[in-house]
Formats: C-alpha cells, sequence, structure tokens
C-alpha cells in the first residue's frame, strides 16, 4: 500500500510538474505575442524579425492557425483575417506593419516584451501602448491619431518618429539615449529636450512652438524647427550643424556665426521679420533658402560651395553678386528690385528664376547648362528679348529647356515680345512660354537676326557654304549638328528655312545677296551667299 501511494505520489508529481513546464511554455510565448485588430476579412502585409535563425512563428485568428519560420533578416508576411484579431506569436524582435492604408484600428505589443523595432507608421491607431517594450531602440508611430504617447519606461530608445499625429505633449525626458526624434506635425505647445543631450537630429516643425531651447543639444547636426511660432532661436551652442530648417516662424534675428559647419540653411518665409542675415563665416553652405523676408541686402561672396540659392521675395536693390559663385546650379532672385544681374561666372547654371525685377538686359551666353530661364517682369524691350534669346545655350529637345518671358497674354511686356523673333529660342530647342501656366506662347512677327558671337566665331573656319554664288540648292558644310536653317534678304525678313538638313533649296528667290544663319549645336552662324 505504502509502495502504491509512493507510486501515486510520484505520478502526481510528474504530472505537475508537467502542468507547470506546460503552463512555462504557454507564457513564454504569450510573452511574445503580437495581436492586431482589423476589419473583417481585410489583408494586410507584415514585415518581422526573429532573435535568431529557424525560428517558429504561429500566426492566428481564431480560424485558421499556421507556423511560418522566420530568420534574423526581415521577411515579409501577407496576412488575411477570417475574424476582427490575428495574433503573431513567436521570438518576434522587429515588426514592420506601417503603410498598410489605415487597415490597422489598432496594435497590442504589450505581450512582446523582447520587441526591439517597431515600426507601425501610416495606420489609423489612436492608442498604443508601448510600457512593457522596455527593449525597444527603435519605435515609429508617425502618421496615425495617437493624442497620448507614453515613453517613460523606453530608455534604450535610439529613434523616436511620433510625428505626424494629434500630440498635445511629449514627455522625452527619460530618453537620454535619444539620438534621433521627429515630432513634427502635431500640436505640441511645449518640448523640453535638456536631457536628451546624444540628440544628433531634430525634426519639430509644424507645431505651435514659442520657444525651443537647444542649448544643451550640442551634438544636433540637424535641426528643422519650421512652421512654429519661435520668436527667437539660439543656435550658438550647436556648433556641429550641418542642416537647419528654421522657416515659417517669426524670427526678427537670426546668427549663424558660428555654425560654420552649416552645408543648408532656410529660413525663409520668417512672417517678413528678417532685415538682415549674415553667411560670411558659412564656407560650407551648399544650399540657402531665405526668400519671404525684409532682405535689403545679401552678401554670398564667401559662400562659394553654393550650389542652389533662393533669395526672392525681399528688397534686394541694385545688385546681387555672384560673380564668386561658380557652383550655382539653381539661382532664385525673384521678385526683388534688381536693376542688374551678372550671371556670367556661374557656368553651371541649370535654372535661373529672375522675374519681377527691374531687369534692363541679361546675358546668358556663358550658362550652357541652363534648361530654365523664367524672366518675365523686368524692364525689357523687343531687342533685350531678341538679344536675350540669342544668348541662350542651344538644347537637346530631350532636355525640356523652358523659357518664359511672359506671365500670360495679357503681360505689360506681351507687345514687347509679339515683336520679337521667338524662333531664336525654339531653334535652339527652348519652349517659349507663359509662366503661369504650360501654354505656349504663340508665334512672334519679328525677323530678328541673331550677330555673330564669340561662340560662333570659334567655328567659323568650319562652316562654308557652296556653291557661292549660287543657283538653286546651297549646301552646308560644318562639324556641328545643324538644327535649322534661315535665309534672310537685305531688309531682315526671313525668305526661306529648313529643319534639320544640310541643303536648302533657294532656286524661288530673285537674285541679291542674303544672309544664311545656321543653327548648330556648337553655336550659331551667319555668312552670306550671292544668289545668281
Amino acid at each position: 500500500m505504502q509502495h502504491s501511494t509512493q507510486k501515486t505520489l510520484t505520478t502526481l508529481a510528474l504530472i505537475v510538474a508537467m502542468m507547470t513546464a506546460a503552463a512555462a511554455d504557454v507564457q513564454a510565448q504569450e510573452a511574445h505575442s503580437i495581436t492586431f485588430y482589423m476589419p473583417l476579412g481585410s489583408t494586410v502585409k507584415v514585415k518581422i524579425k526573429a532573435h535568431a535563425e529557424n525560428t517558429t512563428v504561429n500566426i492566428a485568428d481564431g480560424v485558421i492557425n499556421h507556423d511560418v519560420t522566420v530568420g534574423t533578416d526581415w521577411k515579409e508576411l501577407e496576412l488575411s483575417s477570417n475574424e476582427k484579431v490575428l495574433t503573431l506569436t513567436g521570438n518576434i524582435i522587429a515588426l514592420d506593419c506601417s503603410n498598410n492604408r489605415g487597415k490597422f484600428d489598432s496594435i497590442n505589443v504589450s505581450k512582446n516584451i523582447a520587441l526591439v523595432e517597431l515600426n507601425c507608421g501610416s495606420n489609423k491607431l489612436s492608442t498604443l501602448d508601448v510600457s512593457k517594450n522596455i527593449a525597444l531602440t527603435t519605435l515609429n508611430c508617425g502618421s496615425n491619431q495617437l493624442s497620448t504617447l507614453d515613453v517613460s519606461k523606453n530608455i534604450a530608445l535610439v529613434e523616436l518618429n511620433c510625428g505626424s499625429n494629434k500630440l498635445s505633449t511629449l514627455d522625452v525626458s527619460k530618453n537620454i539615449a535619444l539620438t534621433t526624434l521627429n515630432c513634427s506635425n502635431n500640436q505640441l505647445s511645449t518640448l523640453d529636450i535638456s536631457k536628451n543631450i546624444a540628440l544628433t537630429t531634430l525634426s519639430c516643425g509644424s507645431n505651435q512652438l514659442s520657444t525651443l531651447d537647444v542649448s544643451k543639444n550640442i551634438a544636433l547636426t540637424t535641426l528643422s524647427c519650421s512652421s512654429n511660432q519661435l520668436s527667437t532661436l539660439d543656435i550658438s551652442k550647436n556648433i556641429a550643424l550641418t542642416a537647419l530648417y528654421c522657416g515659417e516662424n517669426q524670427l526678427t534675428s537670426l546668427d549663424v556665426n558660428k555654425n560654420i559647419a552649416l552645408s543648408i540653411l532656410d529660413c525663409s518665409y520668417n512672417n517678413n521679420n528678417l532685415s538682415s542675415l549674415d553667411v560670411s563665416k558659412n564656407i560650407a553652405l551648399t544650399t540657402l533658402n531665405c526668400s519671404s523676408n525684409q532682405l535689403t541686402s545679401l552678401d554670398v561672396s564667401n559662400n562659394i560651395a553654393l550650389t542652389m540659392l533662393i533669395c526672392s521675395n525681399n528688397q534686394l536693390s541694385s545688385l546681387l553678386d555672384v560673380s564668386k559663385n561658380i557652383a550655382l546650379t539653381t539661382l532664385d532672385c525673384s521678385s526683388n528690385q534688381l536693376s542688374s544681374l551678372d550671371v556670367s561666372k556661374s557656368i553651371a547654371l541649370t535654372r535661373l528664376n529672375c522675374f519681377n525685377n527691374q531687369l534692363t538686359s541679361l546675358d546668358v551666353s556663358k550658362n550652357q547648362n541652363l534648361t530654365l530661364l523664367w524672366c518675365n517682369a523686368n524692364n525689357f524691350t523687343t531687342q533685350t528679348f531678341n538679344d536675350l534669346m540669342c544668348s541662350l545655350p542651344a538644347r537637346e529637345e530631350s532636355d525640356k529647356a523652358e523659357f518664359r518671358p511672359l506671365w500670360d497674354a495679357s503681360d505689360s511686356k506681351a507687345t514687347n515680345f509679339k515683336a520679337t523673333n521667338s524662333r531664336i529660342a525654339k531653334d535652339k530647342n527652348w519652349k517659349v512660354m507663359y509662366l503661369s501656366n504650360n501654354i505656349d506662347i504663340p508665334a512672334t512677327t519679328g525677323s530678328y537676326v541673331c550677330p555673330s558671337t564669340s561662340l560662333v566665331e570659334a567655328y567659323a573656319e568650319a562652316l562654308s557654304l557652296y556653291p557661292n554664288p549660287v543657283e538653286n540648292v546651297l549646301y552646308i558644310n560644318t562639324e556641328g549638328k545643324i538644327r535649322s536653317i534661315h535665309i534672310y534678304n537685305i531688309y531682315c525678313t526671313e525668305v526661306a528655312t529648313a529643319t534639320a538638313t544640310k541643303q536648302i533649296d533657294l532656286s524661288s528667290l530673285p537674285a541679291g545677296v542674303y544672309a544664311v544663319q545656321v543653327n548648330t549645336d556648337k553655336g550659331i552662324a551667319t555668312q552670306s551667299v550671292m544668289k545668281k
């Protein structure tokens, strides 16, 4: 009997042990489960990573239950749910369920305490509890509908993106390991980042911040605080800054003299409050946007690395000196009071916007890479327009070059331009268009012939016309690719034309002397010919 009792106790102990082990296994599985709540019958895509290779992850929705094998690299799963609840169970350390077009109403990650990376952005989550996920280093919950977010327990966080939500408060004082914080496009009126001294990137634009103290964040390299209500911004301690976006605020002054590493500066649209800007110490600048302020002068002579300069909508008068900015590819100085503009040294220029100034002339003959020129609303005469078109570089049709000399058909300079010879630009493969839309300007009535230029003279010896005198067909020999041929009489009236050919029939013309203008990919050359 005693032996039987002992055997029974042993058996019971074994059963208890087995049940305990089973319970432990269940708890272990529950500790690694992630639950999604989604519309019935919807299909979503998620990506997951496991802690180790050949990890089994169970997928269950109350009807279907099956396993998949996951490794340490991202594995994409396409999931269809027969119920409103879908659960993934396994040792998952990273989850990306973003960009499912708002199909997730909510997700529960509280039972997956091993989660290191979570990307649930671009859904319609109104709540998110990450208080149990103390191992999280990366959290992206941007573009949802969150009104609150508690990250006080996530002290390992290195990257946090909670932008484009409805947050009115955000406490990151416990997240001292943060290097990247994006909380832009929320409803924050305050933001304390004094404890986040490891921050290198901060995006807090499009909020309601009236103050921002970054004096403790000396490691910052990128600061984006545009579209707030800042009237002051002290970045004197942030000498590591390479990019600063502080536009669309109410700044009355901005001192960037200590920020000599800056390569990008955008201080545009500061409620027309900035009246001066000193960038003489910022010799590393490649992009400067100071548009829509009250600047009366701008010295960029030390910024020889500049490739983009946007200083439109200011009060710049008389002169903008870009002679030292030979690397410029984009220049927008529109809507100022400039009476002259010399871009002859900016040989890399591809885009030039200088409309709405007081320019009386413009020469772009040295800008051989130019593909866009907007220049309406200046003091251009018909001759100025003709000279400008003569200076345009020859382009290929595939360049889609745009010349926009007028705002629309009612432009005050429309009559002046009507009298030009717009074929000059068109023959060089420039589309002649209105600035206000994509409509081509109708053919003009002028017959102006461009004079020879230094570029043409360099190729003059390579151009020959024969026979000369000519009776019927005139042949042209040149090294360049011929785009068009134009024949003008002594009254500068065009009497014959041909395109993409090396000959032109003059048999119908009366005897006399004619000017032959040949447009090639190397320039424009003009020679005379005698017609018998």
